[in-house]
């Protein structure tokens, strides 16, 4: 019995040394990470040792899903990287990234963010956080009256780049897939490329004249072009691969502003001097009717299940009601502000927000019932709409004060943001 009880004894000794051995290395274990709005990541976690002492750890970022690997720059706030306490359970420790120094400003896909303590006794065992998004999409500007776009950091609210294009440029989109942003220039009969990569001017593309609305196609293969200066107008088909014209579709008189549906089955173009709009299928480029609407229709929008097209008739205060599939179905109206030039529907369909450029305001309207749910005032002569595409935020184009109003679309509060002279129309890239 003395020989099996010295033997129990031994092998015990010997699993508490092995135990001992095994955790007598740093251990760390991500509890929570959350982008903060600001620039930063807050990273929660635990240090765990058997026999407890300080410990550092090295923080890595990974922009591509852990494929390279880069030191991270440490914020404010937080325990720091050195002098960390741990114990037999786990210590709590707070880790600040300020991914916008290593980074920048704008949407960052797939990051991986790694932490691996380091202590007397040697390299203990590390963690990372699974693949995430962080930040926040940029916001472009087209000002007229400088021939530029502005590039807004929608965290903090201010103008990090400023690229040049072509004469007055009018109105701007952003592709789906976030690669490029086109501009047309009214006075140059052009379309700027704007890579987002970099910020950087690509080329020029020769269009018709005096081109103003544009929209993508939802697959980003195809930019159309309303070019108001032609007689009758037209509308200008680019093919984004090669970027060129491929086509021109003719439509009314005075064309100002196009909408797709969400389908990419329809194409619907305002034609100001005719006060109609002109109804295209997308697919074989031909018209398939001509509706007439208020007078002097501008911007145009479909709903987010592509049932009906908003037209704000700038003429006389009022928005048409279109039904999309079925245009020969005559139009409803309702009321709005003064002089509506642009219009916009929320993320859920759920809101219709009217730009009221000679009252300088915006509409909210209840999609269900078309009646007035706010008015919220912006800058002076306000121009183009975009909407975040999570839903949550507004941004507004106004061209005397030449700033852009950034509006909460659960509070309306609103915020502006000083960009290039004459802003007329905004545009903001996908989360």
């Amino acid at each position: 019995m003395r020989i099996a009880e010295l033997a129990l004894a031994f092998f015990a000794l010997l699993a508490l040394s092995v135990a001992g051995c095994g955790n007598s290395r740093p251990q760390l274990e991500i509890s929570s990470y959350s982008d903060q709005g600001d620039g930063t990541v807050k990273v929660e976690y635990t240090l765990t040792m058997f026999e407890p002492t300080d410990a550092s750890i090295v923080v890595q970022y990974s922009p591509d899903t852990g494929s390279h690997w880069r030191s991270a720059t440490a914020g404010s706030g937080g325990d720091g990287t050195t002098n960390l306490t741990t114990s037999k359970d786990g210590t709590a420790h707070t880790y600040i990234w300020d991914y916008y120094a290593d980074m920048g400003a704008g949407l960052h896909k797939g990051v991986i963010l790694r932490l691996t303590p380091y202590a007397e006794v040697g390299h203990g065992k590390g963690d990372s956080t699974g693949a995430f998004d962080i930040g926040s999409p940029l916001l472009y500007c087209a000002n007229a009256g400088a021939n530029t776009v502005s590039v807004v950091d929608t965290q903090k609210n201010l103008v990090i780049s400023t690229i040049d294009v072509s004469t007055s440029p009018h109105s701007i989109v952003a592709l789906p897939n976030n690669l490029f942003v086109y501009v047309t220039n009214e006075l140059d009969d052009t379309v700027s490329v704007i890579k987002t990569l970099d910020n950087s001017w690509v080329e020029d593309i020769d269009v018709g004249l005096a081109p103003e609305g544009l929209v993508s196609s939802p697959d980003s293969a195809k930019v159309y072009v309303v070019n108001s200066g032609e007689d009758p107008g037209t509308v200008s088909v680019i093919e984004v691969s090669s970027n060129t014209v491929v086509s021109e579709i003719t439509v009314g008189n005075g064309p100002t502003d196009i909408a797709i549906t969400p389908a990419g089955d329809r194409l619907l173009v305002t034609n100001s001097l005719d006060d109609t709009v002109t109804v295209i299928d997308a697919q074989t480029e031909s018209v398939i009717s001509t509706v007439a609407v208020g007078l002097e229709p501008q911007g145009i929008a479909c709903s987010r299940n592509g049932k009906y097209t908003y037209v704000c008739n700038y003429g006389e205060d009022t928005v048409s009601v279109i039904n999309t599939y079925r245009p020969d179905i005559s139009p409803s109206t309702f009321d709005v502000g003064t002089g509506p030039i642009s219009i916009a529907v929320s993320a859920d369909g759920a809101s219709i927000y009217v730009v009221n450029s000679d009252s300088d305001d915006v509409w909210v309207i209840d999609a269900d019932t078309l009646t007035v749910a706010d008015t919220v005032p912006v800058g002076s002569e306000p121009h183009g709409i975009t909407v975040s595409s999570d839903g949550a935020i507004l941004f507004v184009a106004n061209r005397v004060s030449s700033t852009v109003s950034r509006i909460n679309a659960e509070t309306f509060a609103v915020t502006s943001i000083t960009v290039g002279i004459n802003p007329v129309d905004v545009a903001i890239l996908s989360k």
